[in-house]
């Protein structure tokens, strides 16, 4: 589901301004990682099953929102292909990875577990990122800057709450259990 998600992602981004490739690099990149994690994923379950004939209990199956996130990316594709708003179909695509991003940030504020490096180094990537699109310039600027911004909020969220205190503070704000 994340694949075809990230392939729906990296080609309506890139379908918004075909010239200035480099900005392009990011999505690409998250598409390539997700694939090799996936198949590394895949490799293990195989390897696993065919030694105790039984799959991984880490793993959950899809749930019935997973299904309708698919249905976002394939009518993001549909947008894209039939009626050629690459724009539009890049913001329903990406817009939707927030409900990936909920149990997460659940998580995370109840338990603590992420630590904050991985989540600095993404917030990196998609300034870095917004930055280039600002730089490159051109006429798609605002389209551009959707998708790294967007998912550099998603990464602040996780990051901020990595740190005690600031999980202390929400869950006192929010009366978290």
């Amino acid at each position: 589901m994340w694949i075809f998600g990230g392939v729906v992602e990296y080609l309506t981004y890139d379908a918004i301004d075909t010239e200035n490739w480099f900005s392009s690099s990011l999505p690409l990149a998250c598409l390539i990682g997700l694939s090799m994690i996936f198949t590394a994923t895949l490799f293990l379950q195989i390897k696993s099953y065919l030694k105790t004939k039984s799959f991984d209990k880490n793993l959950h199956p899809p749930e019935r929102v997973d299904y309708y996130l698919i249905l976002f990316d394939v009518s993001a594709g549909f947008i894209w292909l039939v009626l050629h708003l690459p724009t539009l179909a890049n913001i329903i695509a990406v817009g939707s990875s927030i409900v990936t991003f909920i149990p997460i940030w659940r998580t995370t504020l109840k338990t603590g577990e992420e630590k904050a490096l991985p989540w600095i180094f993404w917030c990196l990537a998609y300034t870095g990122m917004a930055i280039i699109v600002i730089l490159e310039g051109g006429d798609k600027i605002f389209d551009k800057l959707f998708y790294p911004l967007y998912y550099l909020l998603l990464h602040f969220v996780v990051l901020i709450l990595c740190y005690p205190v600031i999980r202390v503070y929400i869950r006192y704000l929010i009366k978290f259990e």
